[in-house]
């Protein structure tokens, strides 16, 4: 075992969220060549001199997620250990828990601590710099390395530096002294990254964080540690009764400002740390408006703004530096000069205990204040419930019967009825008028309508932000008439979003398009009480049925049933079928469609569906 390196793996996923989140931190967003940060990282490490082993430290619940982003990427022959944490606690128990895991199982073998979620372009720079700290530490020393700084940034701490010395740590500056850093020639951006023997790393936590260490110790398996073998994995669960008493610090507070035998590698290596959704904008190349922009758009008269887009339309139209940001389940628009906002934002969330905090889409964790926040229904419909954490405000648009927002049936181009409808509702202390549910910071005279997902904004004023299943449209609220712009350039497209919205009308009722893929769609069908679909048949789709409420009468080839709430059917292509609501009440059904045609033509219809 020549060196054996640690990748420290986690994070609160706050600072690039909605995109990460709690369970979907930093490390497992993906960049634009495919590969997540993570994987970066894990590739950096394997390709390095001397390595046959590498470890990572992590949440137990992101394991998983960690073993799928590794498995693709693996060479032979290397084997992988895991140190999982029954919950975070910061970079120095997670260092303690690494070297005393090194130490039982390879002896004093050299560590090097890698962090998960920053970029390295120059990878040559990188080994040669691990070769030079190797070096140094072997005479039971701790090397961490500086980055060369390029600019004077605020947002990362400095090492100030004599030659390989370390003279001093310091905290993120503010603009002058960052300027002044830069000048001077002396100091180096922290790069989180640190080379140390496994003995000198406990040897220097038993001398500056005693309490720390026994508490690591006392979480660490009781019994021996498997020796590891070529290609093997093995996992170490620390147990939580001591783990969790442990006080989060990270390992810069608790050793490294604190040890006098601290050395420096002053290195270059195209080095970022992602911190904030600016230095993510900063790895695609601008426009000639300077805007920057991942995903399907539509931009007009817009400036230097990021703009990233999942799944649906983003469209922009008069506005100078944001930061705009759509997933399936959130949206953020923020202050580009303002990235920090962001933490704020989450902060407040996971005060209220809102489920969009954790992760994306497929898995919600329901809490209490949810609860709470979704059924306060006393009171006047027209006036917004709201839950406040300090100067945050989350607004939460009145329940329907129905359990959800009632979103108004109209297109998110419909940007003056839009906010016709919005001065019917009164104005917060800072002039925002918002339907659905909202979260703001340090906003302004702004109207926010969102449908089916959360809004956040900070540090914005006077824009129109319209949410719809469709399409997201940020627009300057006094310039309304530039929409019209924007659906000249979709109707010249001739996108999707120009004609229809999601949800289509028919005289029996509703359908919404959930989602589509080149050969399945999903809808979800409403029918009226006593209505009738068409006697029909397709030739290229087949279609599940289930039912979610109501009762559906069901003709499906020669057979006639009534399928009850949680109950389905299928229907094979060919097959003669019809559907109609024998009830009181709306049927509403989810229908899953498979096959390799899947448009609205491939309908043959036996006899007309009543009027």
């Amino acid at each position: 075992m020549n060196l054996l390196p640690v990748i420290l793996s986690g994070g609160a996923g706050k600072r690039l969220w909605p995109l990460s989140r709690t369970q979907f931190p930093k490390p497992f967003i993906e960049l634009d060549n495919g590969e997540n940060l993570l994987q970066q990282a894990f590739a950096r490490a394997q390709q390095l001199p001397g390595v046959d082993e590498i470890l990572t430290v992590t949440r137990q619940e992101l394991y998983t997620q960690t073993a799928a982003a590794y498995a693709a990427l693996r060479r032979d022959g290397l084997a992988l250990g895991y140190i999982l944490e029954p919950v975070g606690r910061n970079t120095a128990p997670a260092v303690a828990a690494a070297a005393l895991a090194c130490l039982q199982r390879h002896g004093d073998a050299m560590l090097l601590f890698l962090t998960a979620d920053h970029v390295i372009g120059n990878t040559d720079a990188l080994a040669a710099a691990v070769r030079q700290a190797c070096d140094l530490a072997a005479d039971s020393g701790i090397v961490t390395f500086g980055i060369q700084p390029d600019r004077a940034e605020v947002s990362y701490g400095y090492i100030e530096a004599d030659g390989n010395r370390v003279c001093r740590f310091v905290e993120k500056p503010d603009h002058a002294t960052a300027r002044q850093y830069l000048a001077s020639g002396n100091y180096l951006w922290n790069s989180g990254m640190l080379c140390a023997r496994a003995s000198t790393l406990l040897r220097e936590l038993a001398e500056h964080a005693p309490d720390l260490l026994r508490q690591v110790q006392a979480s660490m398996p009781p019994a021996p540690l498997p020796t590891a073998t070529p290609a093997a994995e093995y996992r170490i669960n620390l147990e939580l009764r001591h783990y969790q008493e442990i006080a989060p610090i990270s390992v810069d507070y608790a050793l490294l400002e604190k040890s006098r035998h601290m050395a420096v590698v002053p290195c270059d290596l195209d080095w970022s740390d992602v911190g904030n959704w600016n230095t993510l904008a900063e790895r695609l190349e601008p426009d000639a408006d300077g805007n920057r922009i991942q995903g399907e758009m539509v931009l007009h008269q817009v400036r230097d703004c990021y703009v990233h887009a999942e799944d649906r339309l983003v469209a922009v139209a008069g506005v100078t530096g944001l930061t705009i940001v759509d997933t399936p389940d959130a949206v953020l628009v923020m202050d580009t000069h303002r990235p920090g906002l962001v933490e704020r934002i989450v902060t407040a969330l996971q005060a209220s205990g809102h489920r969009s905090c954790v992760q994306q889409g497929t898995i919600y964790y329901r809490t209490e204040a949810d609860t709470a926040l979704e059924t306060d229904v006393a009171g006047d419909q027209d006036e917004p419930a709201t839950a406040t954490t300090g100067s945050y405000v989350l607004h939460k648009h009145r329940s329907t019967a129905s359990g959800g927002y009632a979103a108004p049936d109209l297109d998110w181009a419909d940007v003056e009825l839009w906010n016709a409808l919005a001065e019917q509702h009164p104005a917060d202390a800072d002039g925002n008028r918002t339907l659905g549910e909202v979260v703001l910071n340090q906003v302004r005279d702004c109207t926010i309508h969102a449908a089916d997902r959360l809004v956040a904004a900070a540090g914005v004023s006077q824009l129109t932000i319209i949410d719809t299943p469709e399409a997201l449209l940020v627009i300057d609220a006094h310039r309304p008439e530039l929409v019209e712009p924007l659906l000249d350039t979709l109707r010249a497209r001739g996108h999707e979003a120009y004609p229809s919205q999601r949800t289509v009308y028919r005289p029996w009722g509703t359908y919404t398009v959930l989602e589509a893929g080149s050969n399945f769609k999903i809808k979800r069908l409403r029918v009226k009480p006593g209505a009738s679909l068409s006697l029909q048949m397709h030739h290229h789709r087949s279609e599940h049925w289930v039912v979610l409420d109501g009762t559906a009468k069901v003709i499906n080839g020669d057979q006639e049933m009534l399928i009850e709430r949680n109950q389905s059917t299928y229907i094979p292509a060919g097959h003669l079928h019809r559907l109609s609501n024998p009830g009181q009440r709306d049927l509403i059904m989810i229908e899953v469609q498979s096959g390799g045609y899947l448009e609205e033509d491939d309908i043959v219809r036996f006899d007309p569906p009543p009027a």
